[in-house]
């Protein structure tokens, strides 16, 4: 994470590393036991009658590592020559082939460098690691939602608490893998490998061991003035002795009953209550009763809602929910996104206009398989006692989109075979038909009589 207009050019970066994963996800298969990775049952011991042992696996799981960020690095860069390639060839046939060849060199078992029985048993678990891994990866979802929460809470900044570090490490990789036991796995110059577990880490515990880890890899030797947490020992592969730190596997919390969903008479309406009751990566748990719908608008093909809930613990969300009806009639959850009260709360972030109306407009545009491209733009129109009854897009290529105003909300959706010209000019009528006000959409930067108020 790095924050934008931060003069650190330092970062971090969290997320599930399913190669990492996969290389303790072998060892539970086979029953394995490699220190600190040790905390499991025996398994089918099939790498180990091919001939995988202890000083093997450490000497793979080290190279996979090294390789890690290499191979994120190489893919953006593959994916980015795939899309300049398909521009070329529509038909994509050498992009398909080609990722096909370029994800094969790039995987967990292309790393080992042991005997051909073990390569071929790993290979043969990788096909299999596939559906495991999108399981194993959810756990990284809900700790990242839980993470988001907590510094929106307790207004801690993760990457703030890691400034006295900026200049002493480079940027550091927090790799989160499945395992039983919690474990922080720590691999120089920059890389901690941690373990994540049903319901544990929490916010708070997993601030405190980052801190810690990266306190840890920053220690020079010889000069730490404590004895250090952290274990070392294990097999040595080179010059590398595993460090580590194992800790207490908490209980889990019973999970609160759910909440009976009261059923609604308009079906759009309530496939938003079952989808925010149910996983959205960007909310814990929702009490049901709290949702209100605010605003709503339609066109064709399309369903917007503004919405107002809760959840059991209090924290309130408003949102814009957007549902899109396919070639089948049947509709779908398209995409959601925090709002703003903009009708009220304008004046409070922005300094007071009162010569003209405002258009504050989200975009959104995207293209299917079809070669069909989508525009998508809502949001709110402040009168300022104009009586703006109509709001209107004119590309410079002559489409329109228009929609009336209601409630303050405007909802425009288009599509056609061709790339949408942006920027836009948008146009606003009272309700005489008088155009009242035109602007930029959307405009680059803040328009210059558009200026956030001081505080």
């Amino acid at each position: 994470m790095q924050f934008q207009h931060s003069r650190s050019a330092w970062f971090y970066r969290m997320g599930f590393a399913a190669v990492i994963d996969f290389c303790v996800w072998i060892l539970q298969v086979d029953g394995l036991q490699v220190a600190p990775f040790d905390q499991h049952p025996d398994g089918d011991r099939t790498l180990r009658f091919a001939g995988l042992t202890d000083e093997d696996w450490q000497a793979w799981f080290l190279q996979v590592m090294r390789l890690n960020a290499q191979w994120e690095e190489q893919r953006n860069e593959f994916h980015q020559a795939l899309q300049r390639r398909a521009q070329e060839d529509p038909s994509n046939l050498f992009a398909d082939q080609a990722r096909r060849q370029f994800l094969e060199m790039q995987t967990p078992p292309s790393a080992w460098k042991g005997n051909t029985e073990v390569r071929e048993r790993l290979n043969t678990l990788w096909e299999q690691y596939g559906p495991v891994s999108s399981q194993r990866k959810m756990r990284e979802t809900e700790l990242a939602m839980a993470l988001r929460k907590g510094e929106r809470t307790s207004h801690k900044r993760l990457y703030d608490e890691l400034r006295p570090y900026h200049k002493r490490l480079p940027p550091l990789n927090i790799c989160l893998i499945d395992y039983e036991q919690p474990i922080d796995y720590l691999v120089p110059p920059a890389t901690l490998v941690m373990t994540i577990q049903e319901g544990q880490p929490e916010p708070e515990e997993f601030r405190e061991r980052v801190i810690a880890a990266v306190a840890e890899l920053a220690a020079q030797p010889g000069k730490r003035k404590d004895a250090s947490p952290y274990s070392r020992g294990g097999i040595t592969t080179g010059s590398f002795t595993p460090t580590y730190r194992m800790h207490a596997r908490k209980p889990l919390q019973p999970a609160p009953p759910r909440q009976e969903i009261t059923r609604l008479a308009d079906p759009l309406r309530q496939m938003v209550i079952d989808a925010l009751i149910g996983d959205r990566p960007s909310y814990g748990s929702v009490d049901p009763a709290s949702v209100e719908f605010l605003r709503e608008k339609r066109q064709p093909g399309w369903q917007l809602y503004e919405v107002l809930f809760q959840e059991t613990d209090g924290e309130q969300h408003r949102m814009i929910v957007l549902l899109q009806q396919d070639d089948d009639g049947i509709w779908h959850w398209r995409s959601g996104g925090t709002s703003s009260d903009m009708q009220h709360h304008w004046s409070e972030i922005f300094a007071p206009v009162h010569d003209h109306p405002l258009l504050f407009l989200s975009f959104s545009i995207h293209d299917d398989s079809r070669q069909q491209y989508q525009l998508l733009a809502y949001g709110d129109v402040i009168d300022n006692g104009f009586h703006v009854e109509l709001v209107r897009l004119v590309a410079k290529t002559g489409q329109i989109i228009e929609d009336r105003v209601e409630q303050g909300l405007v909802f425009l959706a288009m599509q056609q075979n061709q790339p949408f010209p942006l920027p836009m000019q948008a146009e606003l009528y009272n309700n005489e038909g008088k155009l009242v006000w035109r602007q930029t959409a959307p405009d680059d930067g803040m328009p210059p009589w558009l200026r956030v108020r001081r505080r």
